[in-house]
């Protein structure tokens, strides 16, 4: 996990996890609302970027609901692509779109 300060107070978070032991997988990022806009969320990316760089790793994958256009908005902003969709995975039936964004090779 990952925090972020801003002026020495917390402003965000996120959370890394790794699929199946091995794919790097961003499985939440939140930013406080009077920080958002400014940022946060992208620092936290980058940090995150540059570890599993140089750990070797090439993608970074991630997923939002596919009721939820603006963290879609935010993962198209920050570099990420569509690479899948699993219909009706949430509830309601709503679908999980998933998302890549390929790393540069070290």
């Amino acid at each position: 996990m990952v925090v972020a300060e801003w002026d020495g107070r917390a402003a965000g978070y996120a959370r890394l996890e790794f699929l199946w032991s091995h794919i790097p997988y961003l499985g939440l990022v939140r930013v406080l609302p009077e920080y958002q806009r400014r940022g946060v969320g992208q620092a936290m990316l980058r940090y995150l970027e540059a570890h599993l760089c140089a750990q070797g790793h090439t993608a970074l994958y991630s997923s939002s609901q596919a009721d939820e256009p603006e963290p879609q908005a935010w993962h198209r902003r920050m570099g990420f692509a569509e690479c899948g969709i699993i219909a009706g995975i949430n509830k309601g039936g709503v679908g999980e779109i998933f998302f890549r964004k390929l790393l540069p090779e070290q």
